[in-house]
């Protein structure tokens, strides 16, 4: 479970959303750890736990008009640019998203 720092910055569980998306390339990085990628029809996809070079499927809990917010839910193809955290909390805390 999230820590309680975790969940004050926002960093907890997110609900599940219904729509998924397969085959979305990792595009950019954002200084919060975020990774950047575009559906076919133009949206911007914000994603959590996504790097760089990464491909991906994804769920959205939050999707908008213009951009969708979601997390990475199967690593197809990782990025070349992928190295283990050396923190053994990374998966359960999300406090340092770019180690």
């Amino acid at each position: 479970a999230p820590s309680d720092l975790c969940r004050r910055m926002g960093r907890g569980k997110k609900p599940p959303a219904d729509e998924r998306a397969e085959g979305l390339e990792i595009v950019d990085g954002l200084e919060d750890g975020r990774g950047v990628a575009r559906l076919p029809d133009g949206r911007v996809v914000f994603l959590e736990n996504g790097v760089p070079g990464d491909l991906v499927a994804a769920r959205f809990w939050r999707r908008g008009r213009r951009e969708h917010h979601g997390v990475v839910e199967h690593l197809a193809v990782p990025s070349p640019l992928r190295r283990t955290p050396p923190c053994r909390h990374f998966g359960d805390c999300g406090g340092c998203k770019w180690q």
